[in-house]
């Protein structure tokens, strides 16, 4: 009964925060700030994220100054860049650059049996920092199509700013895959993602290469824009010359043949376990190194020790991204079965690359030196590996050609203007 009577008032309580809220964004909407409908040529952006800074710094990013410039404002196309964590993890303000200044902020915290209230005041809180944050900017950009797209939504309807949706991953082939997602959460989300494909001004990230498929779901084309991956090519080369390779790798022979990707489903990690046999049942000489870390991390080393793979594969947890370039730039080969930035930067390090042959690969580098083959099909993967590992002179061969791709491809100039054309609504130069 008492557990019972404890449910009850949160869901009223809830319900009147949320009406209240509602009440307050319907006056704003009538009352809103009246900032001009044209977006300046260098506006000041507000990035709405959920990346907090001490697990960004964790993973080697936002460390210096350049590092920070390339992930929020590539080549500094813009005055100003304020970004906001509103449901972080600490209280955070720092200026991480000239032109990036990074605002984390912890939202009030209740008892757990009070979860609707908590989940309510979390965004309602998140709304009013944004809100007040946005009135200093002139552009909006989302990081994502979760918590960040709601305060999007009441943002859209309280100012008049115009908002840019960066859709990170392709959600609906990976939503199976996310731990902790029931069947009726992923449905509810997938509803939800169809009303952010509809509500803002402008999309980039992954619409920007699958665009047939989020025509489908109600996205229109002319706000879907082009979209580069920002490889910090700066940091990319003071790791390749000052950072050391891991102790560890000193015991294991050459050639070595790298996995860079968290240790999830949907990354197929074990396809990486599963070719090593192939090549150790053939055998040929080579390393397989393994750099993500993840939920998969025990099944793995279970299946390197099952298959007595020990001395032939070493696997890592997360490392610093300075770390595992410098680990892809003295590696011979790069296995990539579901990638991202990682397959840009192993381009760039002058990997001979084999990669199934799957939409985001595609979109990333699909006219670039790779080695395409079918998806999941193992058995292709183990015989070009074999000719590879047979004749060196091949993989020295893509090895130049990958780094001269990736060269040309991902310049600071073409970073900068992909990523703020979408926000000012057109295509612009530099100057």
């Amino acid at each position: 009964m008492k557990r019972n009577l404890l449910v009850v008032f949160d869901l009223l309580t809830a319900t009147l925060m949320l009406l209240f809220t509602a009440i307050g964004i319907f006056l704003l909407s009538i009352f809103r700030h009246k900032a001009s409908p044209q977006t300046p040529k260098d506006p000041r952006l507000l990035y709405i994220g959920y990346t907090g800074l001490a697990e960004a710094r964790a993973k080697g990013l936002l460390l210096t100054p350049n590092a920070a410039d390339m992930t929020y404002n590539p080549a500094q196309i813009l005055p100003k860049v304020t970004v906001v964590i509103p449901l972080g993890k600490e209280n955070v303000v720092e200026q991480l650059s000239q032109t990036v200044h990074f605002v984390e902020l912890v939202p009030p915290n209740f008892p757990a049996w009070l979860s609707l209230t908590r989940k309510a005041i979390r965004l309602i809180f998140a709304f009013i920092k944004c809100h007040s944050l946005a009135l200093e900017h002139d552009v909006i950009m989302l990081g994502g199509p979760h918590n960040q797209a709601v305060v999007g939504l009441l943002l859209k309807l309280t100012t008049r700013h115009r908002i840019v949706s960066f859709i990170e991953a392709f959600w609906e082939d990976i939503l199976q895959h996310q731990e902790g997602y029931s069947t009726l959460l992923q449905k509810t989300l997938k509803i939800w993602y169809r009303i952010v494909y509809r509500v803002f001004d402008a999309y980039v990230g992954a619409p920007s290469f699958r665009k047939d498929f989020y025509l489908s779901l109600g996205m229109k084309e002319d706000k879907i824009w082009p979209y580069l991956h920002q490889l910090d090519i700066s940091a990319l080369n003071t790791a390749k010359q000052y950072i050391d390779l891991p102790a560890e790798l000193r015991h294991f022979s050459k050639p070595w043949i790298l996995f860079v990707g968290r240790f999830e489903e949907e990354k197929h990690p074990v396809d990486c376990i599963q070719l090593a046999q192939r090549l150790d049942d053939q055998g040929l000489d080579f390393t397989l190194i393994m750099a993500g870390g993840g939920t998969l991390k025990p099944h793995l080393v279970g299946l390197v020790a099952e298959q007595g793979l020990q001395d032939k594969i070493k696997i890592f947890d997360a490392l610093p991204n300075s770390v595992v370039f410098r680990i892809a730039c003295n590696a011979d080969y790069c296995f990539a079965p579901y990638s991202g930035t990682a397959l840009a930067e192993a381009l760039y390090a002058g990997c001979c690359i084999v990669a199934y042959d799957n939409l985001p690969h595609r979109a990333i580098a699909g006219d670039g030196p790779i080695i395409f083959i079918p998806d999941r099909d193992l058995e292709a993967a183990a015989t070009v590996f074999k000719d590879l590992l047979e004749e060196e002179t091949s993989a020295a061969n893509f090895q130049q050609k990958s780094a001269d791709y990736a060269k040309e491809k991902w310049n600071i100039e073409a970073i900068g203007l992909a990523y703020r054309n979408p926000l000012i609504g057109k295509t612009g130069t530099l100057l």
